[in-house]
C-alpha cells in the first residue's frame, strides 16, 4: 500500500475523496492488527512532518476553544476545572475545545482522519496530549498518530458513505490504539484497546459483559459530568423525561431484537 498517499488523502480536510478512501479502506481491512502496527513504523521523515504539522494545527484549534468559549463552550468549562496534570481531564478538555471551535465555524486548517475534520480532531488530540504528557519524542508521537490514522481508515464504513457516529467511533478507536502505543503497549494490547472501545461504545454483547462494567461505568461517569456541564450552560438536549424514557426503551428493544 502507498502509505504516504493514504496519509495525504486521509489527513486532507479541504476535500474528501471518498472513492480513494474506500479503496484504501479495502487495503487496510485485515484480520491481523499487527499489520497496521508494522505499517505505522514505515513512515519516513516526510510522513512524520505531515503528521506533526497536522497535530500542531489541531492543537491550535484546541487553544482557540480554550482561551474563550466557542459554540457550546464545553472545552472552555472543562479546562478551567481541570486538576493540574490530569491527563484524562486534559484529553477531554483539549478535544472538546477543538470541536467547539470547529462547530462554531472556526476557520482553522485542521488535520482530518478518513477525510473528515471532526474525526481528525478526535483521532489526533488525545494522542498528542498523552504523548507530550509522557515526554515522548517526535518519532514516537508520529508513529502513534500514523497508527491512529490507519485504524480509523480501516474502520470506515464499507458503503463509502459520509461517516456519522460510526466515524466518531472509528476515530476514537484509532486514538485508543495510538495512545496504547505511546504507553509502550504491544500490538496485542493496542488491538484489545480498539476492541474494548468499540464494544463498549456500541453496546455490543461483549461490551455489556460484567467484566467490562468498570470500564463502561467510568466512561459513563465522565459522560454524566459533561452532560451536567452542558445543561448548566443552557445547552443540554431539550427532551422531556418521557421522551428520554422512550429513547432508552427503544434502544433496549432494538438490542434485544438483534440478539434473537
Amino acid at each position: 500500500m502507498e502509505l504516504r498517499e493514504y496519509l495525504q488523502v486521509s489527513t486532507d480536510s479541504r476535500k474528501s475523496d471518498r472513492l480513494k478512501l474506500l479503496f484504501f479502506r479495502d487495503q487496510l481491512a485485515c484480520d491481523e492488527f499487527a499489520q497496521l502496527w508494522s505499517l505505522a513504523e514505515e513512515i519516513d521523515g516526510e510522513d512524520e512532518a505531515l503528521l506533526l504539522r497536522g497535530l500542531a494545527a489541531n492543537e491550535r484549534a484546541s487553544q482557540r476553544g480554550i482561551v474563550k468559549p466557542r459554540g457550546r463552550g464545553l472545552g472552555y468549562r472543562l479546562w478551567r476545572q481541570a486538576p493540574e496534570e490530569d491527563l484524562l481531564w486534559m484529553v477531554r478538555a483539549f478535544t472538546a475545545a477543538a470541536l467547539d471551535f470547529h462547530f462554531a465555524g472556526g476557520d482553522g486548517n485542521f488535520m482530518a482522519a478518513g477525510g473528515c475534520p471532526v474525526q481528525g480532531l478526535l483521532a489526533s488530540l488525545p494522542v498528542g496530549v498523552l504523548g507530550k504528557g509522557l515526554g515522548r519524542g517526535e518519532r514516537e508521537l508520529a508513529e502513534a498518530l500514523a497508527l491512529s490514522q490507519l485504524v480509523t481508515g480501516a474502520l470506515l464504513p464499507e458503503s463509502g458513505d459520509e461517516p456519522g457516529f460510526d466515524g466518531l467511533v472509528a476515530a476514537s478507536a484509532g486514538a485508543a490504539a495510538g495512545m496504547t502505543r505511546l504507553g509502550d503497549g504491544s500490538p496485542k494490547a493496542a488491538e484489545e484497546a480498539v476492541a474494548t472501545l468499540v464494544a463498549a461504545v456500541l453496546g455490543s454483547p461483549e461490551g455489556s459483559e460484567p467484566s467490562m462494567w468498570q470500564y463502561v461505568g467510568s466512561c459513563l461517569a465522565g459522560q454524566a459530568f459533561m452532560a451536567s456541564q452542558l445543561a448548566l450552560s443552557g445547552q443540554g438536549l431539550s427532551l422531556r423525561f418521557g421522551e428520554t424514557r422512550c429513547l432508552l426503551g427503544d434502544w433496549v428493544k432494538r438490542q434485544r431484537e438483534e440478539l434473537l
